[in-house]
């Protein structure tokens, strides 16, 4: 059994070296009374325990190879020899500085078009005499054009022939000569078409004018070229 105690004259630096046979884990006592229980338990004949002092400042700790986890440390090859207890956990640092913006991200593709379904997703008028003549696309693909002698009023020209379909938006007229009421329409992929309808005299009545959508010529292309 050896049991070593180096003191300097002025408290600088104190260092306790107990060897033994058996060793316990490190404690943390006062330098005084560690200096007196190492020297009564080497002296009862009992293995001594690890110590660890502090003195002023610096804490310095015994390990199994008689080195301090100081200088096991700075020996990287040497930390695992040293039965050191860890340190406690020191506070957090302060927060980081905020990072730069990132870069813009590409253009997304466009999204599909929306639904042009609505209780009237177009509407138009027209006046003749002293009746009105209103047309809509109310978003199901057809088209009403409503006649305010007539019974029923609303009429449905999407029986008419050439009727692009799917359509969305009217527009009205009336000629002033003649009598005749015009209807465009333009459908979901920009088809254009259009109709005459005779409304003088009025549509079902006389022989000489059919009634409602047989009144009505079929429908022209009027669509642009691209």
């Amino acid at each position: 059994m050896t049991t070593e105690t180096t003191l300097s004259r002025h408290g600088g630096r104190v260092r306790i070296l107990a060897l033994a046979t058996l060793f316990t884990s490190a404690l943390l006592v006062p330098a005084g009374q560690a200096v007196s229980e190492v020297g009564s338990q080497a002296m009862a004949g009992q293995p001594a325990a690890a110590v660890a002092v502090t003195v002023g400042d610096k804490s310095l700790l015994s390990c199994r190879h008689g080195r301090d986890c100081r200088h096991a440390r700075h020996h990287g090859g040497h930390k695992r020899s040293c039965n050191c207890p860890a340190g406690p956990r020191g506070p957090q640092g302060p927060r980081g500085e905020k990072g730069e913006k990132g870069e813009k991200g590409e253009k997304g593709d466009r999204g599909p078009a929306g639904s042009s379904s609505g209780s009237a997703a177009s509407i138009d008028s027209a006046f003749h005499k002293n009746y009105k003549y209103v047309v809509t696309a109310p978003g199901d693909g057809s088209t009403l054009v409503r006649d305010p002698r007539t019974t029923p009023r609303w009429h449905d020209l999407s029986d008419v022939a050439g009727y692009p379909g799917e359509v969305v938006a009217v527009s009205a007229a009336v000629m002033s000569m003649g009598g005749d009421l015009h209807v465009t329409v333009r459908n979901q992929t920009g088809e254009i078409a259009q109709t005459s309808c005779k409304i003088n005299p009025v549509p079902g009545q006389y022989a000489a004018n059919p009634a409602w959508p047989d009144n009505c010529a079929p429908f022209e292309n009027l669509t642009p070229p691209k």
